[in-house]
């Protein structure tokens, strides 16, 4: 069978010897690994074509020496998407699909160093989807964090694989496996909750000081889901030697939360999770091309039910600039903050 790209491919046992010559430093293809293809130099896959592997995108392979994956053998997806990426950083986001398409020949679909996870989708041509897994162990390794922003990633990243609205997505639960080996999605889950979840996961390195914040926050007397809510929200910056809040109210498509939201619709969200409507729909096994973050969640509301009517009423604020993006808000007394954000928070539920 011609090599495609994203097909995935073994080395074959026949050209270990002369791989080895050729390409010494290619040692992990030596154990029966699985890689994707990234794209082919002559187009038609065939035994006189060459290819490029994602991860090894120096080099030009034959595609003579490699075999399709068609059994169920193959490398763990998380170990895949670890090689490929290497000691590398992994930018925004670094994650992998994979699944059959409908002649049965596995397909992964890997996403190093992207942007988001805007293609945390499934094949126009995929039969099914059998594997997600998301990469967040080189952030630990690259100097990407501070030790304190380390730390409370690391229980950011406990409390959304086990106690969060979105984790009913991760077979993962454990965040040493997480950091060390990556996070294993269930793909019985719909398409709509599984990319949400996958953004929720990101939101504490793409924002390294959103889990600080969220920390901060049920420091200072808030429960977790309070805290996620409100440091989506809000930044905290030191003003002569004294804390202050300051509001964020325009987050583009990177966060699974907007402050068009319906509030009390967010609140309901986060202390009771989806919806069993939203939970019932089509699990991302069988394919999907297309997901919704924000419906899901709660409603878009932007005239007046939002954040600002709900939360910002009557509390000590100066500074008031209303601008493109909307009102920036700083507030000095956070204890304050705290106590009417719990108020408002505790009457919507």
């Amino acid at each position: 069978m011609n090599l495609q790209p994203n097909y995935s491919v073994r080395l074959k046992p026949e050209f270990y010897d002369e791989f080895k010559i050729k390409y010494p430093q290619a040692k992990k293809f030596f154990d029966g690994e699985t890689y994707s293809v990234r794209e082919l130099y002559n187009g038609d896959g065939g035994v006189n074509d060459n290819f490029k592997i994602r991860g090894f995108a120096l080099y030009w392979f034959q595609c003579k020496m490699f075999t399709v994956v068609i059994d169920t053998k193959q490398t763990p997806l998380r170990r895949q998407l670890n090689n490929e990426l290497g000691k590398n950083h992994p930018h925004v986001a670094t994650y992998a699909i994979r699944g059959t398409d409908n002649q049965g020949v596995v397909v992964t679909s890997t996403h190093v160093k992207d942007i988001c996870h805007a293609r945390l989708v499934s094949g126009y041509k995929w039969a099914s989807v059998t594997d997600v897994a998301l990469h967040v162990g080189n952030y630990f390794t690259t100097d990407h964090f501070t030790e304190e922003q380390e730390s409370a990633y690391k229980e950011y990243i406990s409390w959304v694989l086990c106690k969060s609205p979105w984790a009913m997505s991760f077979k993962t639960k454990h965040v040493w496996v997480a950091t060390r080996y990556g996070i294993e999605m269930d793909v019985m889950v719909s398409h709509n909750i599984i990319a949400a979840a996958a953004i929720a996961i990101r939101l504490g390195s793409e924002y390294k000081d959103f889990s600080v914040n969220w920390k901060f926050f049920m420091k200072n007397g808030m429960t977790a889901n309070q805290a996620f809510l409100a440091a989506s929200f809000t930044n905290l910056i030191t003003k002569n030697d004294k804390q202050e809040i300051s509001f964020k109210f325009h987050m583009g498509g990177h966060h699974v939360v907007s402050t068009s939201q319906r509030f009390k619709g967010l609140v309901k969200f986060l202390e009771n999770g989806y919806s069993k409507e939203e939970q019932a729909k089509k699990p991302f096994n069988n394919g999907s091309t297309r997901y919704s973050i924000l419906g899901p969640i709660s409603p878009e509301e932007p005239n007046g039910a939002g954040l600002v009517g709900a939360v910002l009423c009557s509390l000590p604020v100066y500074a008031n600039t209303v601008g493109a993006w909307g009102a920036a808000i700083n507030i000095k007394d956070i204890p304050a903050f705290v106590e009417q954000f719990k108020k408002v928070y505790n009457e919507s539920i």
